[in-house]
């Protein structure tokens, strides 16, 4: 795994990883709750939406 600290206004962390998009709940620093709300586009949510939401469902979650 990689991690890549983007600056700015608000810094954040990517992580690049083969089949991160199958371990977000691993990664999420909200794993305490158990309802999470996926905020996206129409350009990203054909791409990374169903992967993310399987993730987080297969945890427990509930998605909204």
């Amino acid at each position: 795994m990689k991690k890549v600290k983007v600056s700015g206004e608000t810094p954040y962390e990517i992580i690049i990883e083969k089949g991160a998009l199958n371990k977000v709940c691993d990664y999420a620093g909200f794993l305490s709750f158990k309802k999470v709300m996926i905020v996206t586009d129409e350009t990203v949510a054909p791409l990374y939406l169903s992967a993310v939401k399987t993730s987080l469902e297969s945890a427990g979650k509930i998605c909204h």
